[in-house]
């Protein structure tokens, strides 16, 4: 009987993740600087809900779209821009090599309950809660005790199970604020990268092999607007509405 792998914790994983992250941070000013001058080239617009508002930016995509990873956002370098300039998409990695899965703790736990069959307590992130919980620091999401941390992983059971039962629902659908979806970035050759938030969801997603999945499109690279506008001969917004849309095919 061929034993399944208990997906344990990846130093080369996390190393490969640390040297983009050095790497990001390295050209933070970098980035800061080229949005800031696309921003004031195309005006105020080019900011935030002036583009598309949070609405507009969830999209269903097709989960062979999805085809890199990055686990830095972004657009927590400068903030409330849909547009976001700079080599960042450089340092972005393919899902092929891992990484996504290897380096990171909260999608491992995915794996590791639902297909390597562990229980919550076995996993390093239960591990990594408790271990704050006994240090007196708040756990993932103000998990203040033991009880609220063990209701956390039975709600992640009930999202899998329904998951897999009903499909993925966006979260505006089950009552959520669109920007609680899963995140991704669009680089400037259209390439849909993943980005940190709703880690366990998308795990779960590409365990199940879901077709589709709901995502919030956090940023975009200024490279594929311009050429989005002048393939489809448009403003800024619509011809977004209409890069977005063929990416969904």
């Amino acid at each position: 009987m061929t034993q399944k792998t208990d997906y344990r914790w990846s130093g080369a994983a996390r190393a490969r993740r640390l040297g983009r992250s050095a790497a990001r941070h390295t050209l933070r000013p970098v980035i800061k600087r080229s949005t800031r001058e696309w921003a004031a080239w195309m005006g105020p617009a080019w900011k935030g809900e002036g583009l598309l508002g949070d609405e507009e930016r969830v999209v269903r995509m097709p989960m062979h779209r999805i085809t890199h990873y990055y686990a830095d956002v972004t657009g927590a370098i400068v903030r409330g821009y849909l547009i976001v300039g700079g080599p960042w998409d450089y340092l972005t990695y393919p899902m092929e090599d891992a990484t996504w899965l290897y380096a990171c703790r909260h999608t491992r736990t995915v794996y590791q309950i639902f297909d390597a069959g562990l229980r919550p307590e076995e996993t390093s992130e239960y591990r990594k809660q408790v271990w704050k919980l006994r240090l007196g620091k708040s756990g993932r999401k103000k998990l203040k005790t033991r009880r609220a941390l063990d209701a956390y992983f039975d709600d992640m059971r009930r999202t899998y199970h329904r998951m897999r039962e009903q499909g993925y629902f966006s979260q505006a659908e089950l009552g959520g604020s669109p920007k609680k979806d899963v995140r991704v970035a669009i680089s400037r050759d259209g390439t849909v990268v993943r980005l940190g938030n709703g880690r366990h969801r998308y795990a779960m997603a590409r365990l199940l092999e879901l077709p589709e999945i709901a995502v919030y499109v956090r940023h975009v690279h200024p490279l594929w607007v311009r050429d989005c506008m002048r393939h489809f001969d448009t403003d800024a917004a619509s011809a977004i509405r209409q890069g977005l849309a063929e990416l969904q095919k």
